[in-house]
Formats: structure tokens, C-alpha cells, sequence
């Protein structure tokens, strides 16, 4: 049993070496892959793509690479693996052919999705979501795909503790509907959105993707400031003070926006937060004491988000 264990820990030791090799030569992480396959300028493609992706077992690019690598180590050596951890020749010569296979089957498509459009996917996703009868179960999907009406994708490890059940059952929950879906028939949607793209190419996928996805950022947040601009033409600072926190999202990251908006949601009344009146009605000490999201960093990154609307932290209000 021991040596049993023992060859499986070298198996992987060696798997990731070859994995880096493949990266060096690359000049990037294979994750930056996956990130801008699910990559888009709208959040909800976003979300679709991660679900279209599991519904149809499309393999993650990382995960694969390894696989591939594991493969072949298994494939070369047939003697004590030990020998080969440290030995960097052989651990180039495998990554060669590793990135050969890998690169073939990213090229073919076999980790890519079709074309997502929004109003359709969601339409499809919806009807999949009715198939599944359990409340729990339905809410617990929606939770882990970010398709609730606050639009946050949670962790298993959130849903387990919201829902009082294991992280292992919020799992269990998630595989068990994809296997009914898939049971339920999905050719057409297969077709739809499982279509192989046999143009892809792996530097593209890295550079291409990130170079839109920024000039849709810059694209988005002027037409949000132009909309705003009409909307309320010089509203002042006080103009804000009612509007939902949600108007802060184009000045704060995702950690500090997701923080942000949990804190609508704490136990006690006074200390929710929806609006901006409510936000600047506290300091920054009170932010980092009262919400556990909210750190010195995330906190000052909300100031200086307000500070854009013209408000500051910490305002005090006639009751």
C-alpha cells in the first residue's frame, strides 16, 4: 500500500513539473485559458458559459493539461519514478509532447463553448432549473451559478452554511441535477451550445479575449456614465444618497462589491446596507468592525468609491 501511495505522489510531482515546462514554454499560465474562454464583457455570458460548461463535462484547460501529463509520464516510465522527479531533460523532452497533444486538442475545440446569447441562454437554463421539483435544490443551483435576483455566484462553501447542510451535499445537489438534465435529453441544446469551434488558438485565446474584454469595460462604463449624465443631469452629492449600492460597481472590484452587498443581509437591521445614505452614515472603522468581509483594504477602496459620487465616509444625518 505504501509503495502504492508513494508512486502516486511521484506521478503527480512529476505531472506538475511537466505542466510548468509546458507554461515556460508558453509564456503564460494555462489558466489564463480558462479564465478568458469564460471570459465576456456581460456578466451574465459569464455565468452561462460556467454553466453550459459543467452541463456538458467540457473540460477545464489546467485540469486537462494535467491529465495529458499524467498520461504520458505513466506511458514512459515503467521503473521507479523516483529516479526521473530531478531529471529535467526527461521532464522536457514529456512536456514537448504534452503541449503537442494539448495544443491539438485546444485547437480543436474540445474545450471551448458555442456561441452564448443571453436572452436565449437564459430562457434554456430556466426551463432546465423547473425540471428539478426540490425548492432547496433549485435555490442551491441558482446560488452557486449566480442566477438569484442579487446576481453574486456563491461558493459551495457559502451555500453549505446558508442552506445548514455540508459543502459535500451542496455538491452532491449540483452533479445530481446536471446528471437529470442531461438525462432529460439535450441534443438540441447540445448542438447549441456544446459546438466544437476548430478555429481556436491558444495565444489568441489568451491575448484576443483580454484586449475586448477591456475595450467593452471602457465601452460599458462610459455609455453607464452618459445614461447617468441624462437620467439626472448634475444631481449633486446629495442627488445619491438614495440610490441602491449597486451604482458603486463600476469603481470597485469584484471581492469588494461582493462584500459590499452582503452586508444588506447582516442579522441586524441598523447595520444593513442598501442605499448610499446608509453606506456613508458609516465610517471606515465601523465598516472594518462590524462587517467580516469588509478588511482595511476592501474599506478603503469603498471610500474611495465614494469619494467619485462626491459623499465621504462617516456623514452624519439629522434623525
Amino acid at each position: 500500500m505504501a509503495n502504492k501511495q508513494e508512486r502516486t505522489r511521484l506521478l503527480s510531482k512529476l505531472a506538475h513539473s511537466v505542466v510548468d515546462e509546458v507554461e515556460r514554454t508558453l509564456g503564460f499560465k494555462v489558466k489564463k485559458l480558462e479564465k478568458n474562454l469564460l471570459l465576456s464583457g456581460d456578466p451574465l455570458q459569464r455565468k452561462y458559459k460556467k454553466f453550459f460548461r459543467d452541463l456538458f463535462d467540457i473540460p477545464i484547460p489546467s485540469k486537462a493539461l494535467l491529465e495529458i501529463s499524467k498520461s504520458y509520464v505513466l506511458q514512459t516510465i515503467n521503473q521507479d519514478m523516483s529516479e526521473f522527479v530531478n531529471n529535467t531533460e526527461y521532464i522536457k523532452k514529456v512536456a514537448n509532447d504534452v503541449l503537442e497533444s494539448f495544443r491539438y486538442s485546444f485547437n480543436a475545440g474540445q474545450y471551448s463553448l458555442g456561441h452564448i446569447l443571453p436572452y436565449y441562454a437564459y430562457k434554456d437554463i430556466e426551463d432546465l432549473l423547473n425540471i428539478i421539483t426540490n425548492q432547496n435544490h433549485q435555490k442551491a443551483l441558482r446560488m452557486y451559478y449566480g442566477l438569484t435576483e442579487d446576481g453574486i455566484s456563491y461558493s459551495t462553501e457559502y451555500i453549505a452554511g446558508e442552506m445548514n447542510i455540508s459543502k459535500q451535499r451542496v455538491n452532491d445537489i449540483k452533479n445530481r441535477a446536471l446528471k437529470k438534465f442531461r438525462d432529460s435529453g439535450l441534443a438540441s441544446l447540445a448542438e447549441k451550445y456544446a459546438s466544437i469551434d476548430s478555429k481556436a488558438n491558444i495565444k489568441e485565446t489568451v491575448i484576443i479575449p483580454r484586449l475586448d474584454a477591456l475595450i467593452r469595460k471602457v465601452e460599458g462604463h462610459i455609455g453607464e456614465i452618459e445614461k447617468r449624465l441624462k437620467e439626472k443631469p448634475g444631481p449633486g452629492p446629495d442627488g445619491y444618497l438614495n440610490e441602491p449600492i449597486n451604482i458603486l460597481q463600476p469603481y470597485l472590484s469584484t471581492p469588494a462589491f461582493n462584500a459590499l452587498i452582503r452586508s444588506g443581509s447582516h442579522s441586524s437591521p441598523k447595520h444593513r446596507i442598501n442605499t448610499i445614505k446608509d453606506l456613508v452614515a458609516k465610517s471606515e472603522k465601523e465598516l472594518r468592525s462590524t462587517y467580516k468581509n469588509i478588511g482595511l483594504k476592501k474599506a478603503s477602496e469603498i471610500s474611495d468609491a465614494v469619494a467619485k459620487l462626491g459623499l465621504t465616509l462617516g456623514m452624519e444625518f439629522e434623525k
